[in-house]
């Protein structure tokens, strides 16, 4: 039952009429990096998690989404998407 939930909600939000995963421009990942939540770039000693980079990208870059009844497991493979997008890894390359 949960597998088959959460691929609804990944049928649902990776509809492209509802959002999109996109690597974030320029600004947007340099505001990333200087807010302390980039895993790569955290403050001081200060551990990011997984759930906190995530909403912060959330949050930040699609302000007008409501992913509250989005399952966790989506919410942190579609951010990571955006991360991995960003750095030129992500879904949108294919191999041929």
């Amino acid at each position: 039952m949960a597998k088959e939930l959460a691929k609804v909600q990944d049928q649902i939000l990776y509809n492209e009429d509802v959002v999109k995963p996109r690597a974030l421009t320029r600004k947007e990942n340099r505001q990333f990096r200087e807010s302390g939540f980039h895993p790569t770039y955290p403050i001081k000693d200060k551990k990011v998690t997984v759930d906190e980079f995530s909403d912060y990208i959330l949050d930040n870059f699609y302000p007008n989404v409501n992913f509250d009844s989005v399952g966790n497991d989506v919410i942190i493979k579609f951010a990571s998407e955006v991360i991995a997008m960003t750095y030129g890894q992500g879904a949108a390359e294919t191999k041929n």
